[in-house]
């Protein structure tokens, strides 16, 4: 007889441990204040979500250097990050979870990195991989709009950039 069919395990991760999360996006347009009740600071990763009820703070920081510099930018965004990390544990309050993210200037993922973060998180293989593929496709194409907007004003570009997301 054929063995049995194998059965998908639901993903678990972060987010499926609260229901009281809440985001902020650091975008170049609109800059948000870091969460004062977590700590105090200027600092502003790229992504913080936090879970009152899990007293837990994940930062998700994203980099897009040149393929080969991606390790080093990595290893800088850590570093950046690590001595707020130590005075937001010292209160013994609040656990923080950081992931970085590097998407070449080319469109290469950094694939380790990402895929810790998205499966800490709690999205499936399937989910995972058509991010990664997205994240790839779109960060090739900025480089592309960049390069195409290389002699114009740099408003054009901004556009160009921003309408290729959809």
């Amino acid at each position: 007889p054929a063995p049995p069919p194998r059965r998908q395990r639901p993903t678990i991760g972060l987010l499926h441990r609260a229901n009281d999360w809440k985001l902020l996006v650091d975008f170049y347009h609109d800059q948000y204040v870091f969460p004062p009740e977590i700590h105090p600071t200027t600092l502003r990763p790229d992504i913080v979500i936090w879970s009152p009820s899990l007293n837990m703070v994940i930062f998700i920081e994203l980099t897009c250097p040149m393929e080969e510099n991606c390790e080093a930018r990595r290893q800088e965004k850590i570093a950046r990050y690590i001595a707020l990390i130590a005075e937001i544990e010292d209160g013994r309050k609040w656990k923080v979870v950081m992931h970085t993210i590097e998407v070449g200037a080319r469109g290469q993922v950094h694939r380790k990195p990402a895929v810790s973060c998205f499966r800490s998180l709690g999205f499936s293989n399937r989910v995972i991989s058509k991010i990664i593929k997205n994240l790839s496709l779109l960060s090739a194409r900025c480089s592309l709009a960049m390069y195409m907007a290389r002699n114009k004003p740099l408003g054009v570009l901004a556009n160009n950039c921003a309408s290729l997301s959809d």
